[in-house]
């Protein structure tokens, strides 16, 4: 009997241990209702924590912890940071991702762990019906916009010596002060302000994870893995695990309030910005730069390719515009597209420069018209179109003819072009003259004169008429301006100025060979020294008619003879083709080079 006995004490205590065994294997789990050894001592379940730690007769919840030492409640903080979701640059705006996670000691909630006897190492509380039974720091944050953590979760974990640990996923829009100044090579701040809403440090001090208590940088208070963002990169220092920042503590209100900062450094990618707005001004300026080779006389295609780059680029500004703050920050982005914009618009006003030149131009040909000679009809052309053609060759032939024949007078009578003009120019018309010509008699009104003119005598005997003085009486007249001296002749350089009001773009140095070639071959000697050269009022008349055969001139190896020689219209585009390039690249390396100034 005595050995059955005992053989079912030794089975019983057998099912005894096995099952506190699985019992404490499944009760492992504070939250599971399973339980757990009978040996433990506590709370077997955070249900019963809760009431056994949390019950209104011995935890009031509205009182801090260390209220009865006279302590402040020291809280640690962090901010674990997963995603950047957007960065609203007009309004300083970033959205952010993450778990907030704070730390502190409350010692009513302190239990022994396992190895005291206990039942658990920890206890995990979830939902706002747990944690709303304990005392939690009122923490908020200064430079919220917006916080979403509806539908999030939340734990507080709850260690052997009262250490709590409280975690929530949160949503949240923070405000920052963004400085686009180097837009788009901008870096920039996004920081997180944590202070308490109501309990200064006498009460509350609050500082980063591991930190130290006070103002100054200490501590970590944001993580973050690795992050990969198109439009942001994040200084991470190469670090494959992410990225991990001090925090700062400042003692504000009269060093009477914790608030601290967690933070992290950004900064834009630009290749986007490079490519959507900086290259394309540079090929808009090209299209603009293309004008200067289209020929001044085609005005509407320089038009359309001064005009369209110009709308282009103030389209592109007004975009990029759009995505700013609407303030008087100066922004690399914005002034250099400002700088481009107004090359476009100077281009776009040289097309108006070389148009006004070419009016200009085209009047002083007027002048001038007598010089050219007469175009033939095209072979084929209608025969009313050749008979015009050649009518007109005969009058310009006629007209020249009579020139000719009043300079070969002038030479002969060793006068000049004012006394040649006088002899031919109207003369009055007296009662005697009029009687004498067979003319009506002079009429008086209320006495006075009827002063009328008439040709002169000479004019009427060889036929000259007032239309054949007409090249003569300006070629006289721009004679006179440039001979100052009154000397009644001109050097090369006055001959020079006095071509081009006839359309004529000489060099000083092709005028001067042009007047010694023109003077040989009139029979006339010429100084060693082509410079020293001179021609008289007649003289330079002849040269004007046959001016055409002296223009052929070589190259000229002197940017100043060249412009020299070049029409207005033709010396602004050659300078604009020259110089809208320097400019350009100009601009890219001040740019570049004021980067750092902004």
């Amino acid at each position: 009997m005595a050995r059955l006995l005992s053989f079912f004490a030794a089975a019983a205590a057998s099912v005894q241990v096995a099952s506190a065994q699985v019992a404490y294997a499944e009760g492992a789990d504070p939250q599971c209702a399973v339980p757990v050894p009978q040996t433990c001592t506590g709370a077997k379940t955070t249900k019963d924590f809760i009431v056994e730690k949390m019950n209104a007769t011995v935890y009031d919840m509205t009182q801090r912890p260390m209220c009865d030492e006279g302590a402040p409640t020291v809280i640690e903080a962090q901010f674990q940071l997963q995603y950047v979701n957007g960065v609203d640059q007009k309004l300083g705006i970033q959205s952010l991702s993450g778990y907030f996670k704070t730390w502190w000691l409350d010692p009513r909630l302190a239990f022994s762990n396992v190895s005291q006897g206990g039942c658990f190492d920890f206890y995990t509380l979830t939902g706002d019906e747990a944690i709303k039974n304990m005392w939690t720091p009122d923490l908020y944050i200064d430079n919220l916009v917006k916080k979403q953590v509806d539908g999030f979760a939340s734990a507080v974990v709850i260690h052997p010596d009262g250490g709590v640990f409280k975690t929530e996923q949160v949503l949240i829009d923070v405000k920052g002060n963004m400085d686009l100044g180097k837009l788009p090579y901008d870096e920039h701040i996004a920081s997180i302000v944590v202070a308490s809403y109501s309990q200064d440090i006498s009460r509350v001090r609050l500082m980063p994870r591991g930190g130290k208590i006070g103002a100054g940088v200490s501590g970590i208070a944001l993580i973050a893995p690795k992050m990969e963002n198109i439009m942001w990169s994040f200084d991470d220092d190469g670090n494959d695990d992410g990225m991990q920042t001090a925090g700062k503590v400042e003692v504000l209100f009269s060093d009477s309030w914790d608030y601290l900062t967690m933070s992290f450094a950004y900064k834009r990618r630009p290749k986007f910005l490079l490519d959507q707005v900086i290259f394309p001004s540079i090929l808009f300026i090209l299209v603009s730069y293309i004008q200067f080779w289209v020929p001044a006389g085609a005005a509407p295609a320089r038009a359309t390719l001064a005009v369209i780059p110009v709308l282009i680029m103030l389209t592109l500004s007004s975009s990029v515009y759009e995505s700013v703050p609407e303030g008087s920050q100066r922004m690399w982005l914005t002034d250099i597209l400002q700088a481009y914009t107004f090359l476009c618009i100077i281009s776009a006003l040289q097309f108006g420069v070389v148009q006004f030149f070419m009016l200009q131009e085209r009047g002083r040909a007027a002048k001038a018209e007598i010089l050219k000679p007469a175009q033939a009809a095209p072979k084929g052309a209608p025969k009313a179109v050749a008979d015009k053609a050649e009518a007109e060759k005969k009058a310009k032939d006629a007209a020249k003819a009579k020139v000719e024949l009043l300079l070969r007078q002038a030479d002969g009578e060793g006068k000049t072009l004012g006394e040649m003009l006088k002899r031919y120019e109207a003369t009055p018309l007296t009662p005697a003259s009029a009687a004498e010509d067979g003319l009506q008699p002079c009429k008086t009104v209320d006495g006075a004169p009827d002063e009328r003119q008439r040709p002169s005598a000479d004019a009427m005997a060889q036929d000259i008429k007032e239309r054949d003085l007409l090249f003569i009486r300006y070629a006289n007249k721009i004679f006179r301006m440039f001979d100052r001296d009154g000397s009644g002749s001109l050097a090369p350089s006055e001959v020079r100025k006095a071509l081009f009001y006839f359309n004529i773009y000489v060099s000083n140095r092709h005028a001067a060979s042009m007047i010694c070639m023109f003077l040989r071959d009139q029979g006339h000697t010429t100084p060693e020294e082509e410079s020293g050269a001179h021609l008289s009022s007649t003289q330079f008349c002849r040269l004007l008619i046959e001016v055409g055969k002296y223009q052929l001139k070589p190259p000229s190896r002197s940017i100043v003879g060249f412009f020299a020689s070049a029409p207005p219209s033709k010396r602004w585009d050659v300078l604009a083709r020259i110089s809208l390039p320097i400019i350009v690249i100009l601009l890219q390396i001040t740019f570049h080079a004021l980067l750092p100034a902004y």
